[in-house]
């Protein structure tokens, strides 16, 4: 008897369009310069002259701007603030912010091209019975070459080379609002602006309502054997935008998961084997073949059953065009739930593609069993792959991972292709 273990194939296939990253994450290093107490606020409880100081803001780069001439204003544009100062911490609140860009302004402690952000959003403990009341940051070129002229003033896209910022400041005020205001405040020194490069994360979420093919084919038997099969399929294309600069994300995860409050399913029959694979795919083209690169991390979220024993890779598809595909694959024993599936990959060094240009955008999870044997012709397994809610703790003792599950099956307008 031959015997071909059943397949699950889960696919993420993402062509996607020609879009930049609109978050930038901005690290930073520095030094407390000044803790000015002349006001009455004592300060020196806590900061000191040297203390070291390490931070990020992140703003997104498509906010519009208000200005004119050498000067924009853009409103809104800081999304994120984390600060160190020896350990005392501040936080981010979203509200009204302002992020200025100015050429050659030559006054003030922002000097030559810099950009400015105050009216910041914050969180940040009292010291010594005064409150953190303002927290201004700028970066300074004094060389002039961030912008090149007036017109790059008026976008943060595309992102500046903050390597450029020579320089920059950070400045706090502490007033205690009791009978009379006292203040005090701390000047900084910052340096090593750069761009933090966080790994690229893209998440597809399917529902019930994505299944699109329930298919079942019983095989011949006329000469005594017969390759039965079934394939499952879940489809969507309503997903974010994939927005990737391969030049350097050179580490990517891929997510499929469940709707909230559900999980898949996997349960063949035991009349079938249980091999099961998963493929997730991401495609572009790109000028030249290219490098593989390995799966460094795969985690199956709240599983229950078998852990499945899988192997992937980011790989060339091998049509002479260099377009890519990410893909996982391998078998795992027995039913198994779970509720997310995140794959981690490395980006192949040679693999550079800026921006993704294709605006077709779906995901699909595949699922696939079959038995080639002699004997009787196996019965329809039904819906073996599914996505159902979570039982609640005082169910649990009722239900099983079988059942039946209703849906709504869906037109596939997307090839799926099995090797």
């Amino acid at each position: 008897m031959n015997t071909h273990k059943p397949i699950l194939f889960a696919s993420l296939c993402l062509l996607a369009p020609s879009v930049m990253a609109s978050s930038v994450k901005v690290g930073f290093t520095g030094a407390v310069s000044v803790v000015d107490t002349s006001d009455g606020v004592d300060l020196s409880l806590r900061f000191a002259p040297g203390q070291s100081i390490t931070g990020t803001f992140t703003f997104e780069d498509t906010t519009p701007t208000t200005g004119f001439d050498n000067q924009g204003v853009f409103t809104g544009a800081v999304t994120g603030l984390d600060i160190d100062i020896a350990g005392y911490t501040i936080g981010w609140a979203p509200g009204t912010n302002r992020l200025e860009t100015n050429n050659d302004n030559l006054n003030g402690p922002f000097q030559g091209d810099h950009i400015r952000m105050f009216n910041l959003g914050f969180t940040g403990a009292g010291v010594n019975g005064a409150a953190l009341t303002n927290v201004t940051l700028g970066l300074s070129d004094a060389q002039n070459t961030v912008f090149p002229d007036d017109a790059t003033t008026q976008s943060l896209t595309p992102t500046y080379d903050f390597t450029q910022f020579e320089t920059g400041a950070l400045f706090l005020q502490f007033i205690d609002p009791s009978g009379i205001p006292r203040l005090g405040s701390l000047e900084a020194t910052l340096g090593n602006f750069a761009v933090v490069s966080e790994p690229l994360k893209y998440t597809a979420v399917l529902e019930q309502s994505d299944l699109f093919l329930n298919e079942y084919d019983a095989g011949d038997n006329s000469d005594g054997t017969f390759s039965a099969s079934s394939q499952i399929a879940y489809g969507t294309d309503d997903l974010p935008l994939f927005n990737a600069d391969f030049s350097t994300d050179k580490t990517v995860t891929l997510r499929v998961e469940a709707p909230a409050g559900h999980r898949f399913i996997i349960d063949a029959p035991d009349t079938f084997s249980d091999e099961r694979s998963l493929d997730l795919n991401v495609g572009t083209v790109a000028d030249t073949p290219f490098d593989t690169g390995p799966m460094t991390d795969l985690v199956f979220e709240d599983l229950t059953g078998s852990a499945p024993n899988l192997t992937g890779e980011f790989q060339d598809q091998d049509d002479g065009n260099g377009d890519f595909a990410i893909r996982i694959v391998g078998s795992f024993d027995g039913p198994s739930s779970f509720t997310a599936l995140e794959a981690t990959f490395q980006v192949p060094d040679d693999f550079d593609v800026v921006q993704i240009d294709n605006a077709d955008v779906f995901a699909q999870l595949i699922g696939q069993i079959r038995e080639n044997s002699s004997g009787a012709p196996l019965e329809d397994p039904e819906l073996w792959l599914r996505i159902e809610p979570i039982p609640e703790p005082s169910s649990l003792a009722l239900l099983g991972l079988g059942g039946l599950l209703v849906y709504r099956p869906r037109r596939n307008t997307k090839s799926v292709t099995h090797s």
